[in-house]
């Protein structure tokens, strides 16, 4: 009798041929039985059969690596794994799945993609991994603003509650994908697409402190 192991991550993960390898290896299971499917932006699936030849993919602009697939068996018998990594959607997860009639075998599989997902999180995981809709932001910002109300008795900021968190969730709502995707593929000219992601990102959450800590100063000082 088989057994299945199903679970979808919503971790921000950062993809590179080495940690697949690596997550390959440790699933121990014949990697000379393996299909990788690679959708790209520009609607083209391309089909590997080895890491390798993912790792000569350019990835370049127009054609950059949107989700990747890969799926690892072992001839004649039921132990299976499959591994879907997609990023450039807000609530994309990375699905992962398998099935053997070992139950050491599931578990193996089950422990490689923990690890994977733990040891791939970038330090900015923690702000990616939080998926806001349109909703949630406005219930959120909203909420804030009426507790700054609450807190300072300024009820001018009242204007404010209903047009700024709907800027600031639209907002969010079509940066989180950019700025945090769920992966980043880095192969190819993913590379240093992700290095220049990386200094937008400390400058957008720098700057999100720095005006955060403006405003609370800024509101001390009118009190005075």
């Amino acid at each position: 009798m088989s057994h299945q192991y199903k679970k979808s991550f919503r971790n921000c993960v950062l993809v590179d041929v080495d940690s697949l390898v690596r997550l390959a290896t440790e699933t121990k299971l014949d990697l000379t039985n393996l299909a990788i499917a690679v959708q790209c932006s520009d609607a083209v699936t391309r089909q590997y059969t080895t890491f390798d030849e993912l790792r000569q993919y350019r990835n370049l602009k127009g054609e950059e690596i949107i989700r990747v697939s890969i799926t690892i068996g072992k001839r004649y018998r039921t132990d299976t794994c499959s591994l879907t990594l997609s990023g450039s959607k807000l609530f994309d997860n990375i699905d992962c799945e398998a099935t053997s009639e070992n139950e050491d075998s599931l578990r193996e599989c089950r422990l490689a993609f923990e690890s994977f997902i733990e040891r791939q999180s970038p330090w900015w995981a923690v702000i990616g991994n939080v998926k806001y809709s349109g909703l949630k932001a406005w219930l959120s910002i909203t909420a804030l603003m009426l507790l700054l109300i609450w807190r300072y008795g300024d009820w001018n900021l009242l204007y404010f509650v209903t047009f700024l968190p709907m800027i600031i969730g639209w907002s969010m709502v079509a940066l989180v994908p950019m700025m945090f995707p769920t992966c980043s593929f880095l192969i190819g000219a993913g590379e240093s697409r992700n290095r220049r992601a990386e200094l937008w990102r400390v400058v957008v959450i720098v700057g999100f402190i720095v005006s955060f800590a403006a405003s609370i100063a800024a509101t001390e000082l009118y009190k005075i």
